[in-house]
């Protein structure tokens, strides 16, 4: 309910900020993510190849 009132005061433009920022954020936990079964696949093919 306080995180509510707070998020109608908000401002478009902090909205527009946090939008950008949270965004930019989900790209690189995408990007680490991506990497982390890139490297994760590349060890269980080493494995299989052993």
């Amino acid at each position: 309910s306080e995180w509510h009132l707070r998020c109608d005061v908000t401002t478009q433009l902090n909205l527009d900020v946090l939008y950008k920022a949270g965004e930019l954020l989900c790209l690189m936990c995408v990007h680490w993510l991506t990497l982390l079964l890139y490297c994760e696949r590349l060890y269980i093919i080493d494995i299989f190849v052993l």
